[in-house]
């Protein structure tokens, strides 16, 4: 009971910084191409030029191998450190304050990474902290040096840009509601320490989603007048607040881009046209968007360009996962882990991809632990 309660705090803790940002749906299954039942959401909008792409011939399946990190029922909410040598996880053990903690991959002996629990930042230098009753203001903590300071009249998380001297936020008044399709989102750009605060443009709903990795934009999703009848997916140029569409953006969720901002891969879901409700990947200097086959869990491979790494839904309610690697580029795909081999039990979608792209932990859903599976090349 006493881990159970720990796992909830750890979950309660960021579920409340991620609920500081602003999805579930209905599904039904559909086999692919190799009859492996590919989720489609349902829901609500037009259709689509775009049509499935051909599954390339799959590659034979290397057995990786799995390693218990941590005691059953440890923690849940996981993710890497920036460096990729420890899994990362919010605890607070024997009535100790609740912090950031790290297990060691090579060890599997477990610190704590951060006294401060906050979102981490730019190779994990920074952490953004909530002030305490204080919703519209937050807390930046420097990890090397233990200094703090306050950002004011943040209406959502602060994005630290990749040159580390400047952060983004959405500027908002108290009086403004947090989720809101018609609430007011100036789109600030700031020093790091918060002076000279400068407003480059503004839009309604939900505001910043990532700065693109050369750090001249800012990727937002919104309106550009409250009238409007759909949210709109946009560059936001960093220096003069140029704003241009990229898509549509009514519906979309896990909004990810690729390391080298060449690419995103986004879920469209509620739409009328259910063929749309899927994953798509877009080229962002063209405007291409591909349809993936597969609805899920992603993420990229921090060392390469266009790599995700995908687990999508099981065959059967009592089956393992399966692992998929796709280049969104030429939409080549391997699968890197297969159920009848090696099957991953993962507890609520609840795993983590090192920034190499070797590595999975995952908690079991068996056990609740943490495991790490090391993929071989």
């Amino acid at each position: 009971m006493a881990r159970l309660a720990r796992r909830r705090l750890g979950a309660g803790i960021l579920g409340a910084l991620l609920f500081f940002l602003g999805g579930a749906c209905a599904y039904t299954y559909v086999p692919d191409a190799e009859g492996t039942p590919v989720l489609v959401l349902r829901a609500a909008l037009t259709p689509t030029p775009a049509a499935p792409t051909a599954a390339p011939p799959l590659k034979p399946t290397p057995r990786p191998t799995l390693r218990r990190l941590t005691a059953p029922g440890c923690c849940g909410n996981i993710w890497w450190s920036a460096g990729g040598a420890q899994v990362l996880y919010v605890d607070k053990p024997d009535e100790q304050p609740a912090a950031i903690w790290g297990i060691d991959t090579a060890t599997s002996e477990a610190a704590p990474y951060s006294a401060v629990v906050g979102v981490l930042q730019h190779h994990d230098r920074y952490i953004i902290a909530l002030v305490p009753q204080t919703p519209h203001s937050v807390t930046v903590h420097e990890r090397q040096t233990g200094e703090s300071w306050p950002l004011h009249g943040v209406g959502s998380l602060p994005f630290i840009a990749p040159d580390g001297v400047r952060v983004a936020y959405d500027g908002r008044t108290s009086q403004q509601t947090l989720f809101s399709s018609q609430r007011e989102n100036p789109i600030v750009v700031a020093a790091l320490d918060g002076s000279n605060p400068r407003r480059l443009a503004t839009l309604y709903g939900v505001g910043i989603v990532a700065w693109f990795p050369d750090g001249t934009r800012l990727l937002a999703l919104g309106k550009q007048n409250p009238g409007a009848a759909r949210a709109a997916l946009w560059q936001v140029d960093a220096d003069t607040g140029a704003l241009a569409q990229l898509d549509d953006g009514a519906h979309l969720r896990n909004i990810s881009l690729s390391p080298d901002g060449a690419w995103l891969v986004y879920l469209k879901a509620f739409e009328q046209d259910p063929s749309r409700n899927t994953t798509w990947a877009m080229r962002v200097q063209t405007g291409e968007r591909r349809r993936l086959l597969f609805v899920g869990r992603y993420a990229w491979v921090g060392s390469e360009s266009a790599t995700l790494v995908y687990v999508p839904p099981r065959q059967a309610p009592d089956a393992g996962f399966s692992l998929w690697k796709l280049d969104v580029a030429s939409g080549e795909r391997a699968r890197l882990v297969d159920p009848a081999q090696t099957p991953l039990f993962i507890a609520n979608g609840d795993w983590a991809l090192s920034p190499d792209g070797t590595r999975l932990a995952f908690v079991s859903a068996e056990d609740y632990a943490i495991w790490l599976l090391v993929m071989r090349p």
